[in-house]
């Protein structure tokens, strides 16, 4: 499917870790400002304007709520009728899709053309995710490179030459975002997680995780998860919300150091988790602002993502039985693009219509915020025009087909 060919300025450690990966565009750089264009002065001579035009807020001006709103969602269709996904993906204008196990077909073949078709229908290319941490957690067979428990006491060689392969079968398919590079660690091993991290330490985790972003890039967007850190509990965050006693200073000279070394090496994600860490904050950390403010302090600027919405309506908690209330919360406290695999039993259809109205009408009220909605927006919508081809045309392009359904 080529290589991410373009930078992301603000995806990212304000990345030199460039994504000007496959080879140099002819286009304008993802995000830079565009020249206005030439304009006949009162004497006749022609004058170039010294005034500039972001490509992303003219895209973003030229959206309605509705369409802003969508634009910050990634939902899953079930199934296997790639026609309907991309009829999805259409009608409601979304972010992007996540693929579970049942949207993968035995020949991998037909999942590149479906996507291939689906991109071709949108003018900026959708977020294509999945959950692609190979070993205990994989959704293509295909995925036979070592990961996890094989990887953990490795050198970090290794765990890139992994992750690059897994990128390089990510990449084939036109899957471009993985939530894929575990940045928890522990050394318990009675812990939910513990199959799955790539160190027992910080310090072996953080090397790891350094090289896995550095197998990864230039092929998907990296996610980094789950922040601030599942290893700081046993539990089981599709069950419940798992709670740790810790310290902020413990996170801080802990679980927090993979993070830091992922995100230094250019990690254009952050996958932010249902935990509890009550001594720091009493939300859970995917709808915490306190706990969105310390992924932002940490020079992170790219797409601070939700772990799956589901699992909050799983915990049986009353108060997250809601997905427009649970979607209204995650906006206002920091989430650049919320996950909800949706409810088991209901449409995706009806799923998305009754979660975008419910918004809708959350910002209309004021409930959701509008700065925060921009700012999401604008961070998922940058990710998409890098991603995307017709960097030139794609303001043209939108405007051509934002209504289309």
């Amino acid at each position: 499917m080529g290589t991410i060919r373009k930078f992301l300025p603000f995806i990212g450690v304000a990345m030199g870790a460039a994504l000007t990966l496959g080879g140099c565009s002819t286009g304008p750089t993802a995000g830079s400002p565009q020249s206005a264009p030439m304009s006949i002065d009162a004497a006749g001579e022609t004058t170039e304007s010294t005034e500039t035009v972001d490509p992303v807020d003219a895209l973003w001006s030229q959206m309605d709520d509705r369409e802003k709103i969508a634009s910050v969602l990634m939902l899953n269709y079930p199934g296997e009728d790639f026609g309907a996904i991309g009829d999805f993906l259409a009608h409601y204008h979304l972010g992007g899709v996540i693929l579970m196990g049942d949207n993968i077909p035995e020949d991998d073949d037909v999942l590149a053309e479906a996507i291939s078709q689906w991109q071709g229908q949108t003018p900026l290319n959708y977020l294509i995710g999945i959950d692609e941490e190979g070993g205990v957690v994989r959704r293509l067979e295909a995925d036979d490179f070592p990961a996890g428990a094989d990887l953990r006491d490795a050198d970090p060689g290794e765990v890139e030459a992994a992750f690059s392969k897994r990128a390089d079968l990510l990449n084939r398919l036109g899957i471009n975002i993985n939530f894929g590079v575990i940045a928890d660690y522990t050394d318990a091993t009675d812990s939910f997680i513990s199959d799955r991290v790539l160190g027992t330490t910080p310090m072996f985790a953080a090397n790891n995780v350094t090289a896995a972003v550095k197998g990864e890039r230039g092929k998907v967007l990296t996610t980094l998860k789950h922040f601030p850190g599942h290893g700081l509990t046993d539990e089981d965050s599709h069950l419940t919300i798992p709670s740790s006693p810790v310290t902020e200073a413990h996170w801080r000279d802990g679980a927090l150091v993979p993070f830091q070394a992922g995100i230094q090496s250019g990690a254009e994600a952050v996958m932010v988790g249902h935990l509890l860490l009550p001594a720091i904050d009493d939300e859970p950390a995917s709808l915490s602002p306190a706990w969105y403010k310390r992924l932002r302090e940490e020079d992170f600027t790219g797409i601070a993502v939700t772990d799956d919405m589901s699992m909050l309506r799983d915990s049986g908690l009353p108060e997250y039985q809601d997905p427009v209330h649970n979607a209204t919360l995650a906006i206002n406290a920091g989430a650049s693009l919320v996950l909800d695999i949706g409810i088991l039993g209901v449409s995706p259809d009806d799923f998305a219509t009754d979660l975008i109205d419910g918004l809708v009408e959350a910002l209309e009220a004021g409930v959701l915020s509008r700065e925060a909605l921009d700012d999401a927006g604008h961070r998922v919508l940058q990710a998409r025009y890098a991603l995307s081809d017709d960097q030139d045309t794609g303001q043209e392009r939108f405007g051509a087909n934002r209504h289309r359904s």
